[in-house]
């Protein structure tokens, strides 16, 4: 399907990702760890028309410059859940 493994210890994953798409970015960013830092570095990967699938479930905000970030790219970010809000627990 295209995936490649990138090692974020080794430099920055967003630009070894932009690197490996000759600048172009990716589809479809998946995040699966919850922190506000690799919600963002979803976003920043994406080309032309990505998606940014946002699954990890933190508490804390993350900043996005709309116009450069998305709106200029056309981009979206989307939640995805596999629990109903009903079927989560209030602390």
């Amino acid at each position: 399907m295209g995936a490649i493994a990138i090692d974020a210890r080794s430099a920055d994953p967003v630009e070894q990702i932009k690197e490996a798409t000759a600048g172009t970015g990716v589809d479809v960013a998946l995040e699966l760890i919850g922190s506000a830092k690799t919600m963002r570095q979803a976003v920043l990967c994406l080309g032309p028309f990505g998606r940014a699938a946002l699954v990890g479930l933190t508490a804390e905000s993350m900043s996005i410059f709309p116009y450069t970030e998305l709106i200029n790219k056309e981009a979206e970010i989307i939640g995805v859940s596999d629990h109903l809000a009903t079927e989560l627990r209030r602390s």
